[in-house]
């Protein structure tokens, strides 16, 4: 049995807090509350700029730690049936319970199919690039160490720089299951080539500031935020340059292991329609006019945020192990398997 990298699992928690950290900067009204060139509005972006990499390199984890096996399509159903606890249980939970108003009937019924509604864009996407993952292992599997080289570099050129002038792939600036797909793909690269496996750590870490500080500059100097958006060449090279950097950190811990598979439920706790609506323009509204209160207030409102997805996700979990649902859906997928596979030998 492998090792575990408590390196990454820590990433997947620090990644998840900088997601909080977005979603207070973005729909708390923070980034759309000052005008360009005040001290506020140069602070506030640059924590964004800071944050942004955390979705790339969420994805590019999954791509860079894939096992060399077929997936697991259990794997899937149970997601969705984490997905679908935060979508209706969590919204009901809310509701029942008077912490929030009772919400439409549209938005209701939408709560009981969390894929198709595209609530949570980053399951959706997911769900269907999932389907791709298995046959991109087998073509990064074939290639030499070269060979790999050149089709990650053809990729960045293609997906990433490319789309500085225009969306010729339509990967719609990140939010779609195609950019999912390339990240998952350049992470299977990016482990087959060994890319900056002998970089030293400094230099890495260097690499990364200066990834932000070109793109924050970009933003702050000409107010132009083509830079800004997932499949930005900084921001994918940042995302990519994190997961390496934490790979290498030797960590033991426990905790961390313990803490680390909450990391997704963290993200689906802020997507609920209750929270995510509940969100919108509150954290500017309580924002101090002194910007060093401001920023300390901002970075507390994204760990209360955090606590609570941290918090919710582990009580869901216990719940879930209570209620036997993990049994529950592996011995639905052996049997809807071995359904499946009659009906294919039958055909």
């Amino acid at each position: 049995m492998k090792e575990r990298n408590y390196g990454i699992e820590l990433l997947r928690l620090v990644l998840m807090f900088m997601v909080c950290m977005l979603h207070i900067l973005g729909q708390g009204g923070v980034l759309n509350a000052y005008e360009a060139g005040t001290a506020q509005y140069k602070l506030f972006y640059l924590l964004a700029t800071i944050a942004y990499p955390a979705v790339d390199a969420f994805a590019l984890i999954t791509g860079y730690y894939a096992k060399d096996r077929p997936p697991k399509y259990q794997r899937l159903l149970d997601l969705w049936l984490q997905v679908f606890f935060y979508s209706c249980f969590v919204t009901l939970f809310f509701v029942l319970t008077g912490i929030a108003e009772p919400l439409d009937f549209e938005i209701l019924l939408e709560s009981l199919f969390p894929i198709t509604s595209n609530q949570y864009w980053y399951f959706s996407c997911y769900f269907g690039a999932f389907f791709f993952f298995y046959p991109a292992r087998l073509l990064v599997a074939q290639l030499s160490e070269t060979s790999a080289k050149k089709l990650l570099t053809v990729m960045f050129v293609l997906f990433s720089l490319m789309g500085l002038t225009q969306d010729t792939f339509r990967l719609n600036k990140g939010y779609s299951m195609a950019w999912l797909i390339v990240l998952y793909t350049a992470g299977l690269l990016a482990r087959k080539c060994r890319i900056f496996e002998k970089t030293k750590t400094r230099k890495l870490v260097c690499i990364c500031i200066l990834c932000v500080v070109i793109t924050w500059l970009m933003l702050v100097t000409t107010d132009r935020t083509m830079l800004l958006n997932y499949t930005s060449p900084t921001i994918a090279v940042c995302g990519l340059l994190l997961v390496i950097l934490f790979s290498r950190c030797k960590l033991n811990g426990k905790v961390i292991g313990k803490l680390s598979p909450c990391a997704f439920g963290i993200y689906l706790f802020q997507l609920n329609p209750i929270v995510w609506n509940n969100l919108q323009g509150a954290a500017v509204e309580r924002l101090s006019p002194d910007i060093g209160m401001a920023l300390l207030q901002i970075m507390a409102f994204s760990a209360i945020l955090f606590l609570c997805g941290l918090a919710v996700d582990f009580i869901r979990q216990r719940l879930f192990d209570l209620l036997r649902i993990p049994k529950a859906t592996k011995w639905f997928y052996e049997e809807a398997s071995k359904l499946f596979d009659k009906r294919l030998t039958h055909s």
